[in-house]
């Protein structure tokens, strides 16, 4: 290559720079005159995919704080993630989306008891239930519960349930982030026998459960086994 040819190459390439330099002055102007008078409002934005279930802490640069148009910005976007501090996401978070104070909750709690409080002779057996059928937030460990186990179609006629045993002491429990999110499961340790582990586990896999709080003074007695006739008059 001649001296000539490298210079006008080089030349190029000056010319190229400064036309790119030039094209993204003029784009960042137009944006600045397109919002001339708007008030604007600093949010953070995502920038890469943040799965549920992560610190806010562990974020990082997943996120950027831009200025946005106030009438843009979502209602509860934070522009901080100090203002989520010690919480979590609820739910993935995609790029380009606000982030919001809602995505996130504080982190599942779990309680658990002594291992030295579990009976002689028995042992620990979790199901995984929804917030409706565990009593909810409702229970803590050194609880007892009555474990009502049901089998057959739902709203069946032929279906049957009955409390399979009763008095159960809770040794666990493993709630989710959030409440809100009915399809997170609420999990729970009990302390049994043999036998009724086996119990727990057959109703668990082949048919349903529910629990119920119970205490020293509640009344276990009653029918052992229902259908819907009796129930309904």
């Amino acid at each position: 290559m001649t001296r000539r040819q490298i210079v006008a190459a080089a030349l190029a390439v000056v010319l190229a720079v400064g036309g790119i330099v030039s094209l993204i002055g003029y784009t960042r102007g137009a944006e600045a005159r397109a919002f001339e008078g708007t008030e604007m409002t600093p949010v953070l934005r995502v920038v890469s995919g943040v799965p549920s279930g992560t610190a806010a802490a562990k974020i990082g640069t997943r996120v950027e704080r831009v200025e946005m148009p106030a009438t843009a910005v979502v209602e509860g976007a934070i522009d901080d993630l100090a203002a989520v501090a010690g919480r979590v996401t609820t739910t993935t978070l995609e790029p380009g989306e606000q982030v919001l104070a809602s995505r996130f909750a504080a982190p599942e709690t779990q309680k658990k008891a002594d291992p030295t409080d579990v009976p002689v002779g028995f042992q620990e057996i979790t199901v995984d239930l929804s917030l409706q059928r565990s009593v909810a937030k409702a229970l803590d460990p050194g609880d007892v519960v009555g474990v009502i186990a049901g089998y057959g179609q739902q709203k069946a006629a032929a279906s049957q349930s009955g409390f399979a045993l009763q008095m159960v002491l809770v040794t666990a429990v493993r709630t989710p982030a959030a409440l809100a999110a009915a399809e997170e499961p609420v999990l729970v340790t009990l302390a049994v026998k043999g036998n009724d582990a086996v119990k727990v586990a057959h109703a668990e896999e082949f048919g349903w459960i529910i629990l119920t709080k119970q205490n020293d003074e509640t009344d276990t007695s009653g029918p052992r086994t229902i259908t819907s006739k009796d129930v309904l008059p």
